[in-house]
């Protein structure tokens, strides 16, 4: 599994179109301070993050970005993780 985190300032508050994100992604809106926003969403493998950001998904955040259209400001970060196994002690 892949954990996609993609973040981004926003040039004002705004609500992203939910219809743009991936399907179950978790969106959190700063709470305080600038206006600021965090799209967290989990894909199988390589492949299907791809084929919902393209190719170039591993430095590509504008899959995301769309979502928010015109409020987002600067360049979007984005970052992929994936899950250590457990440690079982012998």
């Amino acid at each position: 599994m892949i954990t996609r985190m993609w973040e981004a300032k926003l040039a004002r508050e705004c609500r992203p179109d939910p219809d743009s994100l991936p399907q179950g992604c978790e969106t959190y809106l700063s709470y305080d301070g600038p206006p600021r926003v965090v799209v967290i969403s989990h894909f199988v493998d390589e492949g299907a993050v791809a084929a919902y950001a393209g190719s170039g998904w591993r430095l590509d955040a504008r899959a995301e970005a769309i979502a928010f259209g015109t409020a987002v400001e600067g360049e979007p970060h984005v970052w992929h993780f994936t899950r250590l196994a457990a440690e079982h002690p012998s």
